[in-house]
């Protein structure tokens, strides 16, 4: 049956709730380094006309002037297991004049300068490659990330006051994101946007054997996204899948918790128990991004989700960028230039 375990680096406490608190890695770049940076980026041109003139620069750039320290934890994340899955940098730069907030949570037409687009592709390339898929946002590698009013209740990237659960980018595909990187140029006015993260080890350390079994089982289904429903025709489910796969210290994590059911009663048990978990404040962390903080979430470990909050759709709202990354991208050759972009 499922059952919540105790283990030895947490326990639930008398009121069935846990006393852990991960702690997501942070570092902070200091000034003369951040603005050494942006000199450097500052004169890079614009991404959405030569992408791989500007991510060249900008990985240049990066290697030039990022402290060594960022650089090691950040390449550590590639292939390193025991690191976190997810890591905080802040005081990076960001364009010194930003333009009204995407309305349309589309790309920005009125953005001179490229320098927070630098820092997310020079940050890819030490990862691995940056991509992104035909059907959504128009297939640019830099997202905007803003909200859309009349999208408030959507369970989508530009919704506002929506509780967007845990996920991993892309869980319906089989190919997606080993990275996922966002990066903060406008906070909502209010500070109350958060972004939830959560080490998958950290929820299993509370799981029985029986409900990490049923869990590697391909007892589970990937709800298509919104975005690619149309092309999809009648798949809206993904085949059944395993939620776990890969060793038992250092599994890996496909969960969409927005849209996901079972196939039998106890694997919808073991989901419901899953799904607990991650809304324990003992296993999620909440990071609220402000300006120069980019969010480095591993995607194949942790998942990730947003709390509400209030647009006021005056031209400052929220406004992140988000780039995708493969560290090996050569699984998606078959489809490069038809559904996949890099």
């Amino acid at each position: 049956m499922s059952t919540v375990t105790k283990v030895q680096n947490g326990r639930l406490n008398e009121r069935g709730s846990i006393d852990t608190r991960p702690t997501t890695p942070r570092i902070v770049l200091d000034d003369e380094a951040s603005k050494a940076l942006r000199r450097e980026l500052e004169t890079a041109g614009s991404p959405y006309e030569d992408l791989e003139g500007a991510r060249l620069a900008a990985f240049r750039a990066m290697a030039a002037k990022l402290p060594l320290n960022v650089l090691r934890h950040v390449v550590a994340m590639r292939s390193q297991p025991e690191v976190s899955g997810a890591l905080v940098v802040q005081n990076l730069p960001i364009d010194k004049v930003l333009p009204r907030t995407p309305a349309d949570g589309g790309t920005s037409q009125e953005k001179k300068t490229f320098v927070s687009e630098g820092v997310l592709l020079g940050v890819a390339s030490a990862l691995g490659l940056p991509f992104s898929f035909m059907r959504e946002k128009d297939g640019v590698i830099i997202h905007s990330i803003s909200p859309v009013q009349g999208r408030e209740e959507a369970t989508a990237n530009d919704s506002s006051l929506s509780d967007f659960k845990a996920h991993v980018e892309c869980a319906y595909f089989e190919f997606r994101p080993d990275f996922l990187l966002l990066l903060c140029l406008r906070s909502d006015a209010e500070g109350r946007a958060a972004t939830l993260v959560a080490d998958i080890r950290y929820a299993l350390r509370y799981l029985s054997p029986f409900d990490c079994d049923m869990l590697r089982q391909p007892l589970f289904q990937v709800q298509a996204p919104a975005s690619f429903a149309k092309g999809l025709g009648d798949q809206p489910w993904s085949e059944p899948r395993p939620v776990l796969t890969g060793p038992d210290d250092s599994p890996e994590v496909c969960l969409n918790l927005n849209g996901m059911r079972a196939v039998t009663p106890g694997a919808e048990k073991t989901l419901d128990l899953l799904r607990w978990l991650l809304e324990s404040p003992g296993v999620v962390e909440s990071v609220v991004l402000d300006v120069g903080d980019l969010l480095v979430v591993d995607n194949r470990k942790s998942v990730h989700g947003r709390t509400p909050f209030t647009a006021r759709y005056d031209g400052f709202d929220r406004w992140l960028q988000r780039v995708y990354v493969k560290v090996d991208p050569w699984s998606g050759r078959g489809d490069r230039g038809n559904s996949i972009v890099f």
